[in-house]
């Protein structure tokens, strides 16, 4: 049984090679008939559908492919050749330093006011601390008895009274 599975394991993993093999130098040998129609520009005839080998570009493709990239880098340069001239513009050269110092004045009034925020954070914080310090010492000194109190204590003060409920009366007179 284990021999079987080995075997079947074997197999497929072969196949599995072999076509991921041929998929791969289809792929990279044949030009699809719909991608050289659209590289050369002419329609297959019926003998030439299908796919093809790969083979070198011809002069005619060549030239439509760099005719092509030309209208691409054209493009480009024209917007390249406009930027530039914009910027060579002195009114435009104003314009771009009067931004840059309205941009460095508004990061400046920013940073202002970040300071000021955290200032007054800082302030609020260090209030909260003291109102909490101050709150702590009032509640130790209230559970603490006073000078006299304590005194009253060490010495035989005055004590009190537990006051008196039915359970703890005493009994005077005719019961």
């Amino acid at each position: 049984m284990k021999q079987k599975i080995k075997q079947k394991t074997l197999e497929t993993a072969e196949h599995i090679k072999q076509n991921t093999a041929e998929a791969i130098r289809q792929n990279f040998t044949e030009i699809k008939a719909e991608l050289l129609s659209q590289l050369s520009g002419k329609e297959p005839t019926p003998e030439q559908k299908g796919n093809k080998n790969f083979t070198p570009f011809n002069e005619e493709v060549r030239k439509k492919m760099g005719e092509h990239y030309d209208k691409q880098d054209q493009n480009q340069l024209d917007e390249v050749r406009k930027k530039l001239a914009k910027e060579a513009d002195p009114q435009e050269a104003i314009r771009r330093q009067f931004e840059f110092m309205k941009k460095e004045e508004r990061e400046a009034i920013e940073a202002l006011q970040r300071e000021e925020m955290e200032r007054k954070r800082k302030e609020e914080e260090e209030q909260q601390m003291l109102l909490q310090q101050q709150q702590q010492a009032h509640a130790q000194i209230g559970n603490e008895p006073s000078t006299k109190q304590k005194r009253g204590m060490l010495f035989g003060g005055k004590k009190k009274r537990q006051t008196q409920t039915v359970e703890t009366k005493i009994g005077k007179g005719k019961q």
